[in-house]
Formats: C-alpha cells, sequence, structure tokens
C-alpha cells in the first residue's frame, strides 16, 4: 500500500514539477562545484519519467492534483513534500538532523544538500517531532554546517539502469566512478522496491553449471536460485567469486552485476583489471558488448552507503529481469558487510542492540534484500553471495540467519586450504537443495553420494591412523583411504583468474565429464596412478598425463614417506629422496630445505645415510604439490619447460637457470627463501664441453689401443699357422724371447715360454679367415680413401640440398642464389622491371595464402591449396610462414605451438624442412628483433611436434654457419644445437 501511494505521488508530481521546481530554483539558488553538478529537480524528473513509462501501459494516468503553496512560492506535495527546503540542526558524524517547517519527507525519501562542494544524498531513516528527521548520510559529511540547506526531492535513491551501465562502475547512489562520462540512459529505478508477488514467481528448477568439479558435482547452483560462500578470511570466498563471473560469462552468455560491498579498493581494482582482460568487459567502442555492471561501496565510505549499496546493485540486475526478460547473475561481495553496516547504522540511531551486538532488525533488513533475489515467469536473478563467518563459527547470528534463505551453501575450510588445496570447498558440508535424483538424474546423483560416503569414511578414519598408523588398517580400510585421498586432491582444480598468479592455466570441466571422471575413481580405474597426478588437473585425461609426465619427461620414482616418532618427536622421513633429487639433477638437500622453508618447519638431509627428514606429520600428496612447485622454481626452463637446466650463480649473488636446450638464461625469484640456502651451498659444476671432449678422445684413444692390440693378435695367429705353432702364445713367447736375447744377449733356456692348452688349427684357420672377410684395412692408404670418400658425400650433399629447388625458366630471368636472413634475393636488372616483376609476384603469392587462411581452412585443405600452387617450393614455403604469423615478434613460439598443425600440413616432403628452416630465417630477418630471441624455442617446439628432425636441424646450422659467417639467428640457435649433438654423442657413448 505504501509502494501505491508513493507511486500515485510521483505520477501526481509529474504534472506540475517544471513550473514548481523552476520557481524553487530561481528562489533558492543552488552554488556547488562544477565538476559534479546536479540540478535540484533531477532526481525526481528521472524518477518520474520512468515511473511514468512503465506504469503508463498498466495503469491510467490519475488526473493532476493541486498541492499547498508553500512560502516563497514553492510546490510542495501533498505526501512527499517534494520540493520542499529543510535546514540541517546537527551533524553526529554520518547522522544529519535536518528540520522541514513544512512538507516533511516519509521515511527512505532522498535529500540533497544544496550549497555544497560535492553532491551529498541524505536518506530519511527516523521522524523525530512534527518537523525534525534523523538521516543516514551516503558520504562524508565533511564540511556541512548548521543551517546548510537541504532539498526534499520527494522520491527514494534513484539509479540508472539497463544496458548502459554494462561495464561501468557506479557507487551507491548511481554516480559513474571509473572516469568514464556519465552513465546515458534514461531509465532509472528507485533502490527501494517490492519484492514480486508470489503468483509471479517460477517454481521450475535448473542447474546452473560453473565448470568447477566440486561445485557441480557435490553441491550444485539452482538457475534463479541464491547460493552462499562461508568462509573465513584468506580462504578464497572473493577468488571463487571472479572465477564463477568468468566462467558463467563466457559459457552462458548472460549479464551479471557485481556489487562490492564494503570492498577493498585494490581486490576492486583488480577484478575490474581481471575482467577487462578476460574480455567480461570491453572498453571504447565495444562497450556495449559487456557482460557485467559494477556497483562498488568501498571500505572507507560511510555505513549508509555500505548499507545501500547491495541494494542498489539488485535494483540494476532487476531491471535485467523484468525488462529486458535476462536470466541475470548477482555477485554480492560480502553479504556480512551489508549485515555489519546496517549493524552501525542501527547503533548509530540509538536502537538497542541484540544478540552479538548485531541490530535487533537483523531479519528483516536481510529478508528485504533477499526477497527481491527470485526467479520471474520473465527472468531470473541467481545470486551467489560470500559470506563472512566471524571466528569460523556458523552459529554466529549473522551467517546463521543468512541460511534461512539460501539454495546452496558452499562451505570454505581452513583446513582443506591447509593441505594447499583450491577451492578449499569443504564436500561434507556444503549442501545444495538441487542435489536429488529427481533433478540430476540417478548416475550424478549415486556418484555424488558415493564420493561423498568415501571421503565421510577416510575422515571417520583419521584418528586412528593419526594414532596407530596406516599399517593397522585393514586392506578394505587402506583401500578406502588411497581412494579418498585421491578425490581429495582430484577436488583442486586451478582457476583462469588466479593464472597469473599460479602460472597454471585455469580449467574448465563439463558436468557430464567431471561426473564419469569421479565414478572411475570409485570403481578402482585408476587405483594404479599415483596421488600427486590427481593434484590441480581438470578432467581425467589431465591426470593420466600427468602420471605419464612425471614417470617419463623426469624419470622420477613415486615418492615414498614414513612418519615416525610419538608426540613433539614426529618426523616425516622422505625414503626415496636420494632417488628423486638424482632424476632432478639437483642435490637432496635442495628439496628437503625447500620442503622446511615451505611448511614452516626444520628439515634436515644426511649426505652419508641419504635420510631426509622434515619436522611434523606431512601428507605424501602436499609434498608431492611441494615439489612440483620446486621442479617449476628451480628445473624447468621458464621459456621451454625442458628440465634439463643448470643452477649458475652470479658475480652479482644473483641464480640463474640455463637451459640445455633452448639456451634461454631464466632469472630466479630472490625472494624465495630457498636461494639464500643455494648461495650458501653452491651446486657442483657440471663438466664443460672441453672436458667431454677429452672424456671421449680419451676413450676413443682406449678403443683404438684395444684394436691395435687385437690386429697384433690375429697376426699372431697368422705366423702361428704357418710356422705350426699350437699357441699364439708361443709366438708372441719366442718373439719376446728373441727381443731379450737381441737385447741383452741371453739364451734360449732363459726365456722359455710356458707351455698352454692346444688348440685346433682347423679351427684357427677358420677364424683367420672369417677375420679376413670382416675386418677394416687400417693402412693409411686405406684411411685416406675412406675420407676422401666422405668428403666427397658430404660435398654432394651440399650439393644437392642448394640446387634442390627448380630452376626457373628463362623468360622469368636468372634469380641469385645469394641469401639474405634466409629470403630469396631477386637480381636486378639494369634499364628494366623485372626485379618489379618477380617481388609484385611474391606479394601475389603471400596474398593468396593469406586470404585461404582467413577463410578458416583445415590444415588438411591448406596442404591441397599450397600443393596447386605453381611458384617454387620455397617461395611457397616462405610466403606461407609469413602469412601464418603476419608480423609477430614477442610471443613467437607461443604462436608457433598454437599453429603447429598448419606447420605439420604444410611439411609434407623430404625438402620440407629444410624450406620450413630457410622461411623461419626469412621471417626472423624481416620482424623484429623480439622474433629473432625466440628462434631457439621455436625450433625446439618444432623439434618436440616432430615437425623436424635433429639432423636436418644439424645440417641447416652448418650450412648456415660455413665458412665463418653467422647471423644473429644461428648464434641464437647455437646452444639448441650443441644440446643435440651433445644429447647424440651421450647417447652414442652409451
Amino acid at each position: 500500500m505504501a509502494s501505491r501511494r508513493l507511486l500515485s505521488s510521483l505520477l501526481r508530481s509529474s504534472t506540475r514539477r517544471g513550473p514548481a521546481l523552476r520557481s524553487a530554483a530561481a528562489t533558492c539558488p543552488i552554488s556547488r562545484a562544477a565538476p559534479r553538478p546536479s540540478p535540484a529537480g533531477f532526481l525526481l524528473s528521472r524518477a518520474v519519467e520512468y515511473a511514468t513509462a512503465s506504469v503508463a501501459a498498466s495503469q491510467p494516468t490519475p488526473p493532476p492534483a493541486k498541492a499547498p503553496a508553500g512560502p516563497s512560492g514553492k510546490i510542495t506535495d501533498e505526501f512527499t513534500g517534494a520540493g520542499a527546503i529543510g535546514k540541517v540542526c546537527q551533524v553526529i558524524g554520518a547522522v544529519v538532523d535536518v528540520r522541514f517547517d513544512e512538507g516533511l519527507p516519509p521515511i527512505l525519501t532522498a535529500l540533497e544538500v544544496l550549497d555544497n562542494q560535492i553532491r551529498l544524498v541524505l536518506e530519511v531513516a527516523q521522524h523525530l517531532g512534527e518537523n525534525m528527521v534523523r538521516t543516514i548520510a551516503m558520504d562524508g559529511t565533511e564540511g556541512l554546517v548548521r543551517g546548510q540547506r537541504v532539498l526534499n526531492t520527494g522520491s527514494p535513491i534513484t539509479v540508472p539502469v539497463g544496458r548502459a551501465t554494462l561495464g561501468r562502475i557506479m557507487n551507491v547512489i548511481g554516480e559513474p566512478i571509473d572516469e568514464k562520462g556519465e552513465i546515458k540512459t534514461s531509465h532509472f529505478l528507485p533502490i527501494h522496491r517490492e519484492a514480486p508477488a508470489f503468483v509471479e514467481q517460477a517454481t521450475e528448477q535448473q542447474i546452473l553449471v560453473t565448470g568447477i568439479k566440486v561445485v557441480d558435482l557435490l553441491a550444485p547452483y539452482q538457475r534463479g536460485g541464491k547460493i552462499g560462500l562461508f568462509g573465513g578470511a584468506g580462504v578464497g570466498k572473493t577468488v571463487l567469486i571472479m572465477e564463477l563471473i568468468n566462467n558463467v560469462a563466457k559459457a552462458h552468455g548472460g549479464f551479471s552485476v557485481f556489487a562490492g560491498v564494503g570492498e577493498r579498493t585494490r581486490e576492486g581494482n583488480d577484478l575490474y583489471r581481471e575482467m577487462i582482460e578476460s574480455g567480461v568487459i570491453k572498453l571504447g567502442d565495444k562497450q556495449s558488448e559487456s557482460k557485467c555492471a559494477l556497483v562498488y561501496g568501498q571500505m572507507n565510505e560511510p555505513p549508509g552507503a555500505r548499507a545501500r549499496v547491495g541494494l542498489t546493485g539488485l535494483t540494476v540486475a532487476e531491471h535485467f529481469r523484468d525488462a529486458e526478460g535476462q536470466d541475470v547473475l548477482l555477485f554480492i561481495d560480502n553479504i556480512f558487510r551489508f549485515t555489519q553496516a546496517n549493524s552501525e547504522v542501527s547503533a548509530l540511531l540509538g536502537r538497542i542492540p541484540s544478540a552479538v551486538g548485531y541490530q535487533p532488525t537483523l531479519a528483516t533488513d536481510l529478508g528485504g534484500l533477499q526477497e527481491r533475489i527470485t526467479t520471474t515467469k520473465k527472468g531470473s536473478i541467481t545470486s551467489v553471495q560470500a559470506i563472512y563467518v566471524p571466528a569460523d563459527d556458523l552459529t554466529d547470528p549473522a551467517p546463521a540467519t543468512t541460511f534461512a534463505h539460501l539454495d546452496a551453501t558452499t562451505v570454505l575450510s581452513r583446513q582443506i586450504s591447509e593441505l594447499g588445496i583450491y577451492p578449499a570447498v569443504d564436500p561434507l558440508d556444503s549442501t545444495s537443495r538441487m542435489l536429488s535424483p529427481h533433478v540430476l538424474g540417478e548416475e550424478h546423483y549415486n556418484t555424488a553420494r558415493g564420493v561423498q560416503k568415501v571421503l565421510q569414511n577416510y575422515k571417520n578414519l583419521q584418528d586412528i591412523i593419526a594414532i596407530l598408523g596406516m599399517d593397522e588398517l585393514s586392506e578394505d580400510d587402506k583401500l578406502t583411504v588411497a581412494r579418498a585421498r585421491k578425490i581429495q586432491r582430484f577436488l583442486s582444480q586451478p582457476f583462469h583468474v588466479a593464472e597469473v598468479f599460479t602460472g597454471a592455466p585455469g580449467k574448465y570441466v563439463e558436468l557430464k565429464e567431471s561426473v564419469n571422471s569421479f565414478q572411475g575413481v570409485l570403481d578402482g580405474k585408476y587405483d594404479d596412478l599415483p596421488e600427486q597426478s590427481f593434484y590441480m588437473v581438470g578432467g581425467i585425461e589431465e591426470v593420466i598425463a600427468k602420471a605419464e609426465k612425471i614417470s617419463k619427461e623426469y624419470k622420477m620414482p613415486k615418492m615414498i614417506t614414513k612418519i615416525e616418532g610419538r608426540g613433539n618427536g614426529i618426523k616425516t622421513n622422505i625414503v626415496n629422496m636420494v632417488d628423486i633429487a638424482k632424476a632432478l639433477a639437483r642435490p637432496a638437500s635442495y628439496t628437503t630445505k625447500y620442503f622446511g622453508c615451505e611448511l614452516g618447519a626444520q628439515s634436515k638431509f644426511d649426505d652419508k645415510s641419504g635420510v631426509s627428514l622434515v619436522n611434523g606429520a606431512h601428507d605424501t600428496a602436499k609434498l608431492a604439490g611441494l615439489l612440483e612447485n620446486f621442479i617449476k622454481k628451480y628445473v624447468q626452463c621458464y621459456g621451454c619447460g625442458n628440465p634439463e637446466t643448470e643452477i649458475i650463480i652470479t658475480k652479482t649473488q644473483m641464480l640463474t637457470l640455463k637451459c640445455a636446450a633452448c639456451g634461454y638464461v631464466s632469472d630466479v625469484d630472490m625472494r624465495d627463501k630457498l636461494t639464500t640456502f643455494i648461495l650458501k651451498n653452491p651446486p657442483e659444476q657440471k663438466k664443460g664441453a672441453k672436458d667431454k671432449k677429452g672424456m671421449r678422445r680419451a676413450e676413443k684413444e682406449r678403443m683404438k689401443e684395444g684394436e691395435t692390440a687385437d690386429e697384433e693378435q690375429k697376426k699372431l695367429k697368422k705366423e702361428a699357422k704357418k710356422k705350426g705353432v699350437t699357441s699364439t702364445k708361443e709366438v708372441s713367447s719366442s718373439k719376446a724371447t728373441a727381443a731379450k736375447k737381441k737385447a741383452g744377449g741371453g739364451s734360449d733356456e732363459d726365456c722359455l715360454a710356458s707351455p698352454v692348452g692346444s688348440r685346433n688349427v682347423a679351427a684357427d684357420a677358420a677364424d683367420d679367415d672369417d677375420d679376413v672377410l670382416w675386418q677394416t684395412d687400417t693402412s693409411l692408404e686405406a684411411a685416406q680413401q675412406r675420407i676422401q670418400e666422405q668428403l666427397s658425400s658430404v660435398t654432394a650433399e651440399m650439393v644437392m640440398l642448394s640446387t634442390s629447388e627448380s630452376i626457373p625458366e628463362k623468360k622469368t630471368e636468372k634469380v641469385n642464389k645469394g641469401v639474405t636472413n634466409g629470403s630469396v634475393k631477386h637480381e636486378e636488372k639494369v634499364g628494366g622491371g623485372q626485379n618489379a616483376v618477380q617481388s609484385n609476384g611474391y606479394d601475389t603469392l603471400l596474398g593468396k595464402i593469406r586470404n585461404n587462411l582467413n577463410k578458416g581452412s583445415t590444415p588438411s585443405q591448406l596442404q591441397t591449396f599450397l600443393a596447386s600452387l605453381t611458384a617454387s617450393r620455397r617461395e611457397v614455403m616462405a610466403a606461407f610462414f609469413e602469412a601464418l604469423f603476419e608480423g609477430v615478434g614477442k610471443g613467437f613460439s607461443k604462436e608457433v605451438g598454437k599453429k603447429k598443425k598448419y606447420i605439420a600440413a604444410a611439411v609434407h616432403g623430404e625438402e620440407s624442412p629444410v624450406l620450413l628452416l630457410h622461411a623461419i630465417e626469412a621471417y626472423c630477418g624481416k620482424c623484429s628483433p623480439e622474433a629473432v630471441k625466440e628462434v631457439a624455442l621455436v625450433v625446439k617446439v618444432l623439434y618436440d611436434d616432430d615437425i623436424l628432425e635433429e639432423e636436418t636441424i644439424i645440417k641447416w646450422y652448418e650450412e648456415g654457419t660455413a665458412g665463418g659467417k653467422s647471423s644473429q639467428v644461428f648464434k641464437n640457435v647455437k646452444p639448441f644445437v650443441e644440446w643435440l649433438q651433445s644429447a647424440e654423442s651421450e647417447s652414442d657413448e652409451e
């Protein structure tokens, strides 16, 4: 009834607002700062226009009614007192008392202070006597004085709504605060409105898929419902909300409204920037394509602003639901601060506090907000509310009152976050009304209940494990614990919004994939996979790939831990730390110390016994997760991800990782605690290339000595066969005797050879024949002949390589074979335009390939198209590579990785790999130096994907550096080529 009276009053005042407010403005001139002007009747006029437009179709406009004339020629409304002027009587912080001689404003009416430097809006909260109102300020009251004039706007706080608010940030009274200019719209709504009638609400139940495994599987959200995120400080509520905004906006394409209630300015700014980067908010000409509107009441705002900013955000969402029929997502962070702000307002108004100091109207204030969040026949509002739990106490009146309004609860646990599992959602405490077989289906429901049952059994066994250990459990209980730990890790998931901090790309998992993956774990299909492979991944395919990577790439054994001792002396022993460190090519003391630094516990590695101890009882999966972080920080190359790196300490006491594959030197973050330990305990330097060459040279000399000895033995056999001696040792001894006699003049008796076992002479002859057939001629002439043959073969290959390109016809003039940065250099002809013709031909070829790529050709279609071109294969490859990357400089290697399927399709012949390398060389010569810096990474990416072979790369490199000439491209690719050569030589040695 009150809203109808207010609406009718607004309609009546609309018929006479023009002359009345103009006369009021004439008699009461307004002086305020130029940057934010706000005419006295602006709020009233826009509220009336919107109200008139919204109800004109359904309700006839009532006839205008005359209101009594006030002093100074002002016209005041009989109900709202619109246009009346009052005076400030008292200012106590955010509470301002205003006296009106006539036209007393109703409760919740917006007043505007005149003659103020900034626009200050007051909201009527109480009536004091016959002509005094007590108001709450929506901004700071600094500078207000008694006697300052205040205008009664005749309506509640009114804010702009509609598509013009998308991509914009505004405050509680609808003013833009993003410095992007005024919000241009003709639609405005008051923030205080009645909830939709029961007959207008819809009862259909649908799941809102979020792409987050633990949410979709165990506590699914209802479309058009209210979801609460419960958790203490620092457990990840805001991050989860940001991920929901990102996933739902990208997957469903719906509009979102974010209300920051008591939001930190830094967090609000980070959220805004993150939305811009992810494409949720677009700037400039594409602002209309934005998917989210932001409403902030920052932490430093007065309690009045923080108590009303949630209503402002809800009003914007209601317009999208009611006027446009949209399914809207409303995010409120944090609903507890809404309750807290109302508690402050209640105390300022002098109300007697209730339980735990909260306002006596706690349930009423919260219910007025929550009841407006519902699904109607036109659209829906799905609300996700972060709820801070004071002291992690769910029985606190603020979170307890919120429970009655929620359809699903997602509880974030500090114990789970301490295990390093994010999102730290408690799968046993989180609930949802949607978890029913009638809504989800039997398969989803049974899988969810099975997961909860396994986790509950594991929770019941934890006390037994802590007291007696795992060995005292039965085999069935051990299997339950193993599967529960895998499920617990599998519920973790990398977020898109946290990628800038963790470096791990975010994952969006479909609902069907989540159900099938967890059902497979329950059925025991993945019992053979290690626990750490389930940590921070998306679907089950990533789990399998991660397990293979751990076992193959690093050749690292599964971590084995053992809990030793009791009480204060309990320790975790990493049994096979030596083997793990050996696989990583890092000292075992580094990994042990890293565990201690990250866990905040003492750790020690004994070099003599090989025992690695960390104080306290620590989970194997958690240690495995820390080991992965150690690998990312101190093992993997930051450029290409190759684990073959070397830790180098610079002269300035900085740590770097030098990659053996791409040559990239990565700077280690010196803020990490382990860096100090590494500086004090530097690693043993690897043997240099000279040392390795020396070792290989010595090995070859030993082999030659062995071959010489074998040849000598064979000669002795031949002589023994001719002389009839039974053994070669007799011949050798006789020769030795003769030598001694010649040298020292001794007799034959002095040097008699001892008899040995006889051997069949025929067998020796057969052996000699076999030696004659297979023995390599080691004479000087034969060696020179073999060297000449090898040189001729290499020369022939080089000639074939250089002439593999088809010879152009005579009418196109000859082409100079000189190469500049890998590109074909056309010979200029004096007095003619042949060079221009050839250049235009290449540009035409480039345009054809570019047009084909822009049409969205598949790799197979591209291969057919390139084969149909009549130009030389070298020009086709160069033009294809240039058209594919369009001058990309920085991030060249990443783009190559993304488009490797097209490159593989273009490389389909024996000569194509070499032509591809020349095309890369030509592209780097034309583009910025940033592309040249990443050429080693590019070649390695193509090598890892089997597009290029190491023999082809080495030949291309040797050809490019022949004669002592070398461009910057070959200088940058040199470390990678040396890595290939060293790997080949080491494999030959093995």
